[in-house]
C-alpha cells in the first residue's frame, strides 16, 4: 500500500514523502490488520475518485494505491474523509508514517 498526500493549508510541495507499507515486511499482526482494513473498505470496488466536498478550499488530498497479486487500484479522496472504512485505512497508514 502506498499513500500520497498533497495540498492542504500551507502545504509545501515536495516535502511530503509517500507512505509505503508492504504486508511482507510488516509484523504479522499489522499485516493482517492492513488486509482486514482493505477488505472492510471494499477497496478494489471503490471508484478511483471519491466525491469532492461541496465547498471550501485547501483540502488535503490523499491517493491510496494498493497492489495485491494481480490487482492494482488507486483511490483519490480529500478531507474530510466521509467513508469510515477508508478513513480507518488512512489512519492505519498514517500511524506508520515515521517508519522507514
Amino acid at each position: 500500500m502506498q499513500v500520497q498526500t498533497e495540498g492542504g493549508f500551507a502545504a509545501i510541495p515536495g516535502l511530503t514523502r509517500p507512505i509505503v507499507l508492504d504486508s511482507d515486511t510488516l509484523p504479522p499482526q499489522e499485516a493482517q490488520e492492513m488486509r482486514q482494513l482493505v477488505t472492510a473498505a471494499h477497496f478494489f470496488d471503490l471508484p478511483a475518485q471519491q466525491p469532492l466536498p461541496q465547498r471550501g478550499a485547501d483540502y488535503r488530498r490523499y491517493t491510496i494505491t494498493i497492489d495485491d497479486a494481480d490487482k492494482h487500484h488507486s483511490v483519490q479522496f480529500t478531507e474530510p474523509v466521509t467513508d469510515a472504512h477508508l478513513r480507518d485505512l488512512l489512519a492505519f497508514a498514517l500511524r506508520h508514517k515515521s517508519r522507514p
